[in-house]
C-alpha cells in the first residue's frame, strides 16, 4: 500500500485547505474559482500594511541639517493646503487626501482614490 491509497484517519489531517484553518476545502479542488477567490481575498483582509502619508520634502546639505536646532522650520516642497499623497508600504500612491485636525492628532480627508497604473 502507498501513502496515496491510505486515507486519512479520522480526525487526521486531509489535503491543504483554502482556508487554512481545517475548513475541509481542499486547495486544489475543483469547483467554483469565484469561491476560492473570496476565500483568497478574505485572507488578504487581515494582513496588515504600512500607509504612510506624503506631505513633502526638501533637500538640504549635511551642513545645513547639523546646525538645525528644536524650533528650527524645515521648509517644504508643498504648499499648505495642497492635496498630499497616501502610500502603501512607501511605494505605491493609493489615494490623495486633504490633512485635517482629529482633536490633538492629524488625519487625511481622502478625496480621490488612485486607479491602477495612475500616479
Amino acid at each position: 500500500m502507498t501513502m496515496s491509497d491510505a486515507a486519512p484517519a479520522a480526525g487526521g489531517a486531509g489535503p491543504a485547505t483554502a482556508g487554512g484553518a481545517g475548513d475541509g476545502a481542499p486547495f486544489d479542488a475543483p469547483g467554483d474559482p469565484g469561491q476560492l477567490l473570496a476565500v483568497r481575498q478574505e485572507q488578504f483582509r487581515s494582513v496588515a500594511v504600512e500607509v504612510t502619508v506624503w506631505i513633502g520634502k526638501t533637500r538640504k546639505t549635511l551642513g545645513e541639517l547639523a546646525q538645525l536646532r528644536p524650533g528650527d522650520v524645515i521648509e517644504l516642497d508643498s504648499a499648505i493646503g495642497a492635496p498630499v499623497e497616501i502610500l502603501l508600504n512607501r511605494e505605491v500612491v493609493i489615494a490623495r487626501g486633504d490633512v485635517v485636525d482629529v482633536g490633538d492628532q492629524y488625519g487625511v480627508r481622502i478625496t480621490e482614490i488612485v486607479s491602477n497604473g495612475e500616479e
